[in-house]
C-alpha cells in the first residue's frame, strides 16, 4: 500500500520534499561557520580582517535569504537571532519583528509550546541527544497554524559549549494533510470486502501493481506472488472463455466491462469470479490503469446450476426415464456443487438388510465393492450407521472416526478423508437407502452444503420409493404370472366357468396396479403443486391435531422446514407462543367441526391471510386445510393508500384554516381604514386637523400591516415554489442587529426597551443577510405584539468557534405547553393569542429561512412567564470586528 501511496503524490512535490533537506542541511552548515565568523568579529581584531568577514558573512546572508527553506537561529534564552526572508514570509512578520523576540512565545501554538521548549532546553543543557529532525506547528502573524519539519544543529563557541540552535524547516501543512488522504484510502481499499486490483496500462503485458487483502484471500496467493503478474494467471490453462474475449476486447479499446468468469485459487480448486474493470486516465486524458473489483460468485452460479440439475431430474422422471440413470444425474448435480466430493447412493435390500450400490458413477471401484453386502446398523461404515439410526452422520475424519472400523484402511487407499451419509425414508418412514458423499480431504460440510445435500437426498427418496415400487410391482407380476401358469396347467380340467373366473381375476389385478400407480402420480403431482405454492404455506391437520402435510415456497424463507413439523402434535412446536398455540387449537377445532375459517395473523415483520377448510380423509375421517398466504405487500400498499387520505383530509383542513384567517386578517385593517376614511371626510373643519392625522396615520398603520400580512403569503408561496434560495455573504451581524433594531424602536410610542448584548468574540459570518433580516424582524415583532410594553426584550449574540446563536428573549404571554408541538406548523395561532392579531404563518416562515441556511431554530416558553427563541448557524468566520 505505502508503493501505491507514493505512486499516486504529484511528483513535484514528492521530488521537493526529498531535494529541500539536504539543501537546508548544506545551507545549515554555511549558516553555522557565518556565525562563527560573528563570533571571531566580535573580539579584536585587525579592522581589515574584519571587514573582509564581514563581507562573507553578509554573502552568506544573501544567499540565506534566497533559500527556499526557513532558517532560524535561536540561543539559550530563546531568543530570536537571525532569520532569513523565507522564515519572514510564512510567519508574516517582518524580519525587525522578530529579531530579539522569544521564539516559543513568538510562534507556538500555546497546546505544543510547553513540550517543545522542555525538549530544546534539554537538549540545550546535554541532558537528551538531538534529534536531527522534528515536526511541530507554528502561529503565523494572522493566527493559522502550519506544520514544519526541522532539521536542527546545535551551535557551540570555541570551548563546546551550546550557545544556539539552528534550524532549517520545510513547510509541509499540504503534503501532510495530502499523505493523511492517501493513507486513510489505502486504509479503505484494504477493509473493501470485495477484493481489489490495479494494473498498469503503459507497461506490456500490464502486469499487477496493486492487490488487496480480500483479493489475496479469494485466491489464496500472497502479494509477492501477484505483484507483477498479469491477471490471466488466474485462469490457469482453462483460457477458451466467451467472457475471456469480451474482457480482452473491451481493455484493448480502453473501456470498461463487467463480465463473469472461472477462475483457480492456488490449491487449483475452482470458484466463479464476477469481474468489473474500470480505466482510469490521467488529466490528458491518456489512459494509464485499469482497476479490477472482483466478487466470488461461486455459490449463486452453484445454485444455478443446481436449479438447472434438479429441473433435469424432475423431466426426467416425469418423462418415466431409467431410474439409474435419474439417480445418477441427482450425484453429478451434487458432485457439480460440491466440487471436489463423490458421491454414491446405496440401497437397503429388505430381505437381507444390507447395503447394495445403486448409482455410484464416479466413486473409486475398490471401495463400492468392499462397502457392498455391509450390515445395515454395523460400524463398518457411517453408510450403515445412517441407515440404522435413520439420522445423518458426518464423519470430519475417517482416520480418527469410530464410525469406520473394519472399512478405515479400505477408504484412506482410495484417498477418502471424509463421509457425508444421510438416510432416504420413504413416506412410510422406512429407510430404503443411505445417501453418502466422500471427500478427499477431511471436513464438516458448511451450513449451504448441508441443506443442498439434504434437499438432492429428499430428491433421492423419491426416485429410492420409485424404484422400490417398481420392484414390488415386478415380483407382484412375477408372482402373479407364477399363479397364472398354476392354474391353466388346472384349467384344463375346470370349466369355462372357472377360466373365466380366473381371467376376471387377473384383470382386477391389473386394475389395481394401474389404480396405485395413478394414485402415486396423483400424490407426487399434489407434492409438487403444494410445494411451489407462491408466497404461501400448506398444513394439514389430522383429528389428532397432528400435522400431516406441510409444503409452501414460505417454509423457506421464513426459515422453517417440514423436519420442524411433519408426525409432531401442535403442543409439540415451539415456535408458537402460548396465547397463538390456543388460538391455532381453537381454529383446528373449529375446521374440525365443519366451520371455513378466514382471518389474518402477523408472524414477525410478515403479514399472513389464513383460510381453513374441512377435508374428507380416508374413511370417514375428517382433516383441517389451513392455507396461509403472505399479504404484506397488499397490506403495505393498503396502509400507504390510509396515509394519502390523511394528508388530503389534513390539506383541507389546512385550507379552511387559511381561509378563515385570512377572511379575519384582511377584514380587520380593511375595517379599520374604512372608519378612519369616514371621519377624516367629517372632520373638514380647520380646527380638526389634528383629528385628521390621528386617522390618517390609523390609515398608514392598518396599510402596513396589511403590506406585512401579504409579504408573508407571498414569502410563504415562493418557499413552496421553492423559489426562495441562501445567497450567503460576509457581513457584520452585530451593526445589521444594531440597525434594525434602531429602526423598529426610533419611531414607535410607548416602545419596548429592547437591550441587544454579545458573548463570546464577534466574527463576520457568512450567511444571507436579507434572511437573517427577516428572521429578526419576525422575532422581534412577536417579542413586542405579545408582552408589555414596560418589558424589556433581550437579543444575545452568542459567537461560538463554527457557528452563532441569536436568543430573543421577552416577558410576555409565554406559549401553552400542549401547544408549543404545533408552533411552526402554517396558520397555527395558539388560543391564548387568537385576539391578537397575526396570521400564523411568520414563525413557520422563520422555520423555513433557518433550515435554507442550514441552521436550527427553537424555543423554551412558559405561560404568563414569557419566551425565548433561538436560532443556531453554522458560520465560515473570520476575525476583525
Amino acid at each position: 500500500m505505502d508503493e501505491l501511496g507514493s505512486y499516486l503524490l504529484d511528483r513535484e512535490s514528492w521530488l521537493a520534499h526529498l531535494v529541500v533537506p539536504v539543501v537546508a542541511v548544506l545551507v545549515g552548515i554555511l549558516i553555522g561557520w557565518a556565525l562563527m565568523v560573528l563570533l571571531r568579529i566580535s573580539k579584536k581584531r585587525n579592522p581589515t580582517k574584519i571587514k573582509e568577514e564581514y563581507t562573507e558573512t553578509e554573502k552568506l546572508a544573501h544567499y540565506l535569504n534566497s533559500a527556499a527553506s526557513m532558517f532560524v537561529v535561536i540561543d539559550r534564552d530563546h531568543k530570536i537571532k537571525q532569520v532569513n526572508h523565507k522564515t519572514c514570509e510564512i510567519l508574516g512578520y517582518q524580519k525587525e519583528e522578530l529579531l530579539g523576540k522569544d521564539w516559543f512565545e513568538a510562534c507556538l501554538p500555546n497546546s505544543e509550546r510547553n513540550t517543545v521548549l522542555r525538549l530544546f532546553d534539554d537538549t540545550m543543557d546535554g541532558n537528551r541527544p538531538l534529534e536531527e529532525y522534528y515536526e511541530n506547528h507554528i502561529v503565523t502573524k494572522q493566527g493559522k497554524k502550519r506544520l514544519i519539519r526541522w532539521r536542527n544543529t546545535i551551535l557551540r563557541d570555541e570551548k563546546g559549549r551550546a550557545v544556539a540552535s539552528l534550524s532549517s524547516g520545510v513547510d509541509i501543512t499540504e503534503n501532510k494533510a495530502t499523505l493523511d488522504m492517501l493513507h486513510l484510502r489505502n486504509r479503505a481499499l484494504e477493509a473493501a470486502s470485495n477484493s481489489i486490483l490495479i494494473v498498469d496500462a503503459t507497461k506490456p503485458d500490464m502486469p499487477i501493481i496493486f492487490c488487496n487483502t480480500a483479493f489475496q484471500k479469494m485466491t489464496g496467493y500472497s502479494e509477492d506472488e501477484i505483484l507483477g503478474k498479469n491477471c490471466r494467471f488466474l485462469q490457469s490453462d482453462d483460457r477458451d472463455q466467451k467472457a475471456i474475449a469480451t474482457m480482452r476486447k473491451a481493455i484493448s479499446k480502453g473501456k470498461g466491462c463487467q463480465v463473469e468468469l472461472r477462475n483457480y485459487r492456488k490449491d487449483g480448486s475452482l470458484f466463479w469470479n464476477q469481474l468489473t474493470i474500470t480505466p482510469v486516465n490521467d488529466n490528458n486524458g491518456k489512459l494509464t490503469h485499469f482497476i479490477g473489483v472482483q466478487r466470488d460468485i461461486t455459490e449463486r452460479v452453484q445454485e444455478e446450476q443446481l436449479k438447472d440439475q434438479v429441473r433435469q431430474v424432475l423431466e426426467m422422471a416425469a418423462q418415466d426415464g431409467p431410474l439409474r440413470k435419474v439417480a445418477e444425474e441427482i450425484i453429478r448435480g451434487v458432485e457439480a456443487y460440491l466440487d471436489s466430493g463423490k458421491a454414491v447412493i446405496y440401497s437397503v435390500n429388505p430381505e437381507t438388510e444390507k447395503l447394495e450400490a445403486f448409482a455410484a458413477p464416479n466413486v473409486p471401484k475398490p471401495l463400492l465393492v468392499g462397502i457392498e453386502g455391509v450390515p445395515v446398523g454395523t460400524k463398518k461404515c457411517s453408510c450403515s450407521t445412517a441407515a440404522h439410526l435413520k439420522k445423518e452422520v458426518i464423519v470430519e475424519n475417517i482416520a480418527t472416526s469410530e464410525e469406520w472400523t473394519e472399512l478405515k484402511g479400505l477408504a484412506l487407499e482410495n484417498n477418502i478423508g471424509a463421509s457425508w451419509s444421510f438416510p432416504i425414508v420413504d413416506s412410510a418412514e422406512v429407510v430404503s437407502g443411505t445417501f453418502t458423499v466422500y471427500l478427499d480431504q477431511p471436513r464438516k460440510p458448511n451450513k449451504k452444503e448441508l441443506e443442498v445435500v439434504k434437499d438432492m437426498v429428499k430428491l433421492s427418496g423419491l426416485v429410492m420409493e420409485r424404484h422400490t415400487i417398481k420392484r414390488e410391482l415386478k415380483e407382484s407380476r412375477k408372482q402373479l404370472q407364477e399363479y397364472a401358469d398354476s392354474l391353466e396347467k388346472k384349467v384344463l380340467t375346470r370349466t369355462a366357468e372357472l377360466r373365466k373366473t380366473v381371467l376376471k381375476l387377473v384383470d382386477t389385478n391389473q386394475r389395481l396396479a394401474e389404480q396405485t400407480e395413478l394414485a402415486r402420480t396423483n400424490q407426487e403431482i399434489f407434492s409438487a403443486i403444494a410445494q411451489n405454492f407462491p408466497k404461501g404455506v400448506i398444513f394439514v391437520f389430522n383429528a389428532a391435531m397432528e400435522f400431516v402435510f406441510i409444503e409452501g415456497e414460505e417454509l423457506s424463507r421464513i426459515d422453517l422446514s417440514q423436519d420442524d413439523f411433519r408426525g409432531k402434535h401442535i403442543d409439540d412446536v415451539s415456535i408458537f407462543s402460548e396465547h397463538r398455540m390456543n388460538r391455532i387449537k381453537d381454529d383446528i377445532q373449529k375446521t374440525l367441526d365443519g366451520e371455513h375459517l378466514s382471518f389474518e395473523i402477523d408472524y414477525g415483520t410478515e403479514v399472513y391471510a389464513v383460510n381453513s377448510a374441512p377435508l374428507q380423509a380416508v374413511g370417514d375421517q375428517v382433516w383441517a386445510l389451513f392455507v396461509y398466504s403472505n399479504i404484506t405487500e397488499q397490506k403495505q400498499v393498503e396502509k400507504e393508500i390510509r396515509k394519502n387520505l390523511q394528508k388530503e383530509k389534513e390539506l383541507s383542513e389546512l385550507k379552511s384554516r387559511f381561509v378563515s384567517m385570512a377572511s379575519h386578517e384582511f377584514r380587520t385593517p380593511l375595517s379599520a381604514i374604512l372608519s378612519s376614511a369616514i371621519l377624516i371626510e367629517k372632520q373638514n373643519a380647520p380646527d380638526k386637523v389634528e383629528k385628521r392625522k390621528k386617522y390618517v396615520e390609523q390609515i398608514k398603520s392598518n396599510v402596513r400591516n396589511l403590506v406585512v400580512i401579504l409579504n408573508d403569503f407571498l414569502s410563504l408561496g415562493k418557499l413552496e415554489e421553492g423559489k426562495t434560495v441562501s445567497q450567503p455573504e460576509y457581513f457584520n451581524i452585530v451593526q445589521l442587529a444594531e440597525a434594525l433594531i434602531e429602526e423598529m424602536t426610533s419611531d414607535k410610542k410607548d416602545v419596548h426597551s429592547v437591550l441587544l448584548q454579545t458573548k463570546g468574540e464577534p466574527t463576520i459570518v457568512f450567511l444571507d443577510p436579507k434572511l437573517i433580516r427577516h428572521i429578526l424582524i419576525n422575532l422581534l415583532s412577536n417579542a413586542m405584539k405579545y408582552s408589555s410594553s414596560d418589558t424589556t426584550i433581550t437579543v444575545t449574540l452568542d459567537f461560538k468557534d463554527d457557528q452563532v446563536l441569536i436568543h430573543i428573549e421577552d416577558h410576555g404571554i409565554g406559549i401553552p405547553k400542549e401547544e408549543q408541538e404545533h408552533l411552526f406548523e402554517r396558520f397555527f395561532r395558539a388560543r391564548n393569542a387568537e385576539n391578537i392579531q397575526g396570521t400564523g404563518i411568520g414563525l413557520h416562515i422563520v422555520k423555513q429561512y433557518v433550515e435554507l441556511m442550514e441552521g436550527e431554530v427553537s424555543f423554551v416558553s412558559e405561560q404568563d412567564k414569557g419566551t425565548t427563541f433561538t436560532t443556531k448557524f453554522p458560520v465560515k468566520a473570520r476575525t476583525g470586528i
